[in-house]
């Protein structure tokens, strides 16, 4: 059983105030088996700061400081 990958896949920078309050990160699944599914990812979206709290809304996640949209900027 390997140790499941996490890569950073995106920043979620503001268009208002440019802040990058989270980052859209990548793991690999760990499958039923307890063994890492190579092909297989989720996605997983953390703050980038630690006075950050972690969005409660993956669906409508806007930027904390200012309530401006956010964009994803690779990685």
């Amino acid at each position: 059983m390997g140790e499941p990958r996490m890569e950073v896949e995106a920043r979620l920078t503001c268009q208002t105030c440019k802040a990058t309050p989270f980052i859209l990160y990548r793991r690999q699944v760990i499958q039923k088996d307890g063994n890492v599914s190579p092909d297989v990812w989720s996605n997983v979206i953390w703050p980038a700061n630690p006075n950050v709290m972690p969005p409660t809304n993956p669906r409508e996640i806007v930027c904390p400081s200012c309530k401006g949209p956010l964009v994803r900027v690779a990685g």
